[in-house]
């Protein structure tokens, strides 16, 4: 067998490891994320007549109702079960800012006004009446909100369902606008 032939069927021996090698390296710990995605709080499961006031927490949402009496609770009505907030209003303080709220909401004795909030301003009002049915609705405020408060009702307005698509920390995730090129 020939040299060449020798070298290249033998093994070789592992380098020895350096100092650096051995040294445990820093893991950066990740920075915390805004939230990201959809979040969405259902009612719906609740059992019927459970007090939930004067204030109930979920990931990503705080509901606090304003005023002392009567407190908001699970209500079945209409075939479905809802969060059940007293006329003096609902505040919402979301867990981070959201550009788009797809919400559930009935009303039953009257009409219900929506604010959305920033954190320094009001965003927009809308007054809202489902004439004794739920229905579905998308709010795009112009801005990011953190806040929604509802108020009105007549003490039997409920809120079955809330989604909301979450901002970064900068607004909504828009692309920046793409480099064109001018015939010459």
């Amino acid at each position: 067998m020939s040299k060449s032939a020798k070298r290249s069927t033998t093994k070789r021996k592992p380098r020895a490891s350096t100092r650096a090698d051995r040294t445990p390296q820093r893991v950066p710990r990740p920075l915390p994320r805004p939230l990201t995605g959809i979040g969405c709080v259902d009612f719906s499961t609740q059992i019927d007549n459970t007090n939930l006031g004067p204030t109930y927490v979920k990931p990503g949402f705080t509901f606090t109702q304003l005023g002392a009496a009567p407190p908001m609770f699970a209500n079945a009505t209409a075939g479905q079960i809802g969060l059940q907030f007293p006329d003096a209003g609902l505040e919402i303080q979301l867990g981070d800012l959201a550009y788009e709220i797809t919400i559930v909401l009935g009303t039953f004795a009257g009409p219900v006004t929506l604010e959305t909030r920033d954190s320094l301003s009001l965003l927009s009002t809308q007054t809202i009446n489902t004439a004794n049915t739920y229905k579905t609705m998308v709010i795009k405020p112009h801005a990011c909100v953190s806040k929604l408060i509802f108020y009105g009702g007549h003490n039997e307005a409920i809120l079955v369902q809330i989604c909301v698509k979450w901002c970064s920390t900068a607004g909504p995730k828009i692309d920046p606008p793409r480099k064109t090129t001018r015939p010459k």
